[in-house]
């Protein structure tokens, strides 16, 4: 009984991994989809087919996006040692995922103490933004992952852990300068007192802080030279400083998506809510520093993010950060055992229904029934041998169609005359509910085309018409 109650923590802590490992278990042999469908998928497995690289030649650039290929590097590697497959991609993705939920646990138990640090990692293992792209071949886990891990390390001071972990993070991904950026500025407050007295050191130590933009920057340099560009200008063209712009992408971009959606929004008002009273009551709140530091990063990172293009899965990053601040608050001030217990118990199950509702979205769970209508439509209309027809299709249905490093056609039976938009010489046309916009929903009935089979998958739907008018 003793170990037990020694150990209990590090015996949910296991248990909650084992839970979490069976459940993604039946999703990892899943065909890609959508932007790990597009690129990342696709380009880790042309990497190991042709040759691990770092360099920006190392992938075409469809495939590269300008983006530091560590993430392409490491899955690429682990695909020529295990086997080249989309299920073998989805095992690093999930080994990734299991690393961030055990870092996520000691950093939580060192910065504050076990409790923190086991609620913050349930909670995590109950987001669906999480549960998704823990089995996706997309590099947010991972940029998560070296995201906390700077974080961390920053805060204790262990300065050659950061810069190693900072510098991964932004060879993970660009948008991870967000992190040094507040780590700078923390350290200018953090040294205030030795700018005059010790300037030399203080520089010295700023140095440090900032150094893993320096070698982002001479890897994009190297860019320059190979491809006449720094970063990649599609995605500098979604870079705008107008004020509304930015403030729409902060507020209802990031801000609702961190703090709102998902459940969170609980989180948020119960550590509004309590911190208020601990300032009205003077419950005294330790690891103040830390916690001042989290939600320094957590905003900087919004706030550099927001400048930029918006998806909802880049958020991880931050959902993790707000979980530790969060739980953090809300279990310093609870303080009595049973009022935590009883308070993890109410968010873990509130977050039960919520993990119900799925879209055709990667950063929930929906994307799974998405991909198995995805499978059953592309096994349906290789029956009809149509490779050579004029398909019309949207964006993710013809990368599924035409590349077979997605999973779904092999190279005999990828469709080669894929279309868009809807002409008169069109065969046939391909319309779901996660893929096509919704105001070409009615396509099929404004050409009055003949609808041969519709697949159902929960709330995923895709329909094949054949055009009879031809």
């Amino acid at each position: 009984m003793a170990f037990l109650k020694k150990y209990q923590n590090h015996i949910i802590l296991l248990a909650a991994l084992v839970a979490f490992v069976l459940f993604k278990i039946p999703h990892l042999s899943l065909p890609y989809y959508w932007d790990e469908a597009w690129v990342y998928g696709p380009a880790v497995r042309l990497m190991a087919q042709n040759g691990l690289g770092l360099l920006p030649d190392a992938l075409p650039v469809h495939y590269s996006r300008g983006h530091p290929l560590l993430f392409h590097f490491l899955v690429a590697a682990w695909l020529q040692l295990f086997g080249n497959t989309v299920l073998m991609s989805h095992v690093f993705a999930l080994v990734v995922s299991i690393l961030l939920v055990v870092a996520l646990y000691f950093v939580g138990k060192d910065l504050f103490d076990q409790n923190i640090a086991l609620v913050s990692v349930l909670l995590l293992l109950m987001q669906p933004i999480f549960l998704a792209q823990s089995g996706l071949v997309l590099p947010e886990v991972m940029l998560a992952l070296f995201a906390l891990l700077s974080v961390f390390f920053f805060l204790k001071k262990k300065m050659t852990l950061y810069f190693i972990s900072a510098t991964l993070m932004l060879f993970t991904k660009e948008t991870g300068v967000a992190i040094v950026f507040v780590a700078f500025m923390l350290e200018i407050v953090r040294q205030k007192g030795g700018i005059l007295s010790q300037p030399w050191k203080t520089i010295k130590t700023l140095f440090v802080v900032g150094s893993p933009v320096l070698v982002l920057f001479a890897y994009l340099l190297v860019q320059y030279f190979y491809q006449g560009w720094f970063l990649f200008p599609e995605h500098t063209g979604f870079v705008t400083f107008d004020i509304a712009t930015v403030w729409n992408r902060l507020t209802e971009g990031y801000g609702a998506y961190i703090f709102i959606y998902q459940g969170r929004n609980l989180l948020l008002f119960s550590a509004l809510v309590l911190l208020v009273y601990a300032l009205i009551r003077k419950v005294k709140l330790d690891h103040k520093t830390e916690l001042f530091a989290l939600f320094a990063f957590i905003v900087g990172f919004m706030l550099v993010s927001s400048v930029n293009f918006f998806s909802n899965r880049y958020t991880l990053t931050v959902v993790v950060l707000f979980l530790v601040l969060s739980t953090g608050i809300i279990l310093q001030v609870l303080k009595n055992k049973y009022l935590a217990i009883g308070f993890t118990f109410i968010a873990l199950a509130l977050q039960i229904p919520i993990l119900q509702k799925k879209s055709g979205s990667d950063h929930n769970l929906g994307y799974v029934n998405a991909v198995k209508a995805n499978i059953a439509m592309t096994d349906y209309i290789s029956t009809l041998q149509i490779q050579d027809k004029e398909i019309c299709a949207n964006f993710n249905t013809m990368e599924i169609l035409r590349n077979p490093l997605c999973g779904y056609v092999d190279e005999g039976t990828s469709f080669k005359n894929l279309v868009h938009p809807f002409n008169d010489e069109t065969d046939y046309c391909i319309i779901s509910n996660y893929d096509t916009p919704k105001a070409d929903w009615d396509l099929a009935e404004k050409n009055d085309l003949k609808l041969m089979q519709r697949f159902e998958m929960g709330q995923a739907w895709i329909a094949i018409y054949q055009n009879t008018t031809k």
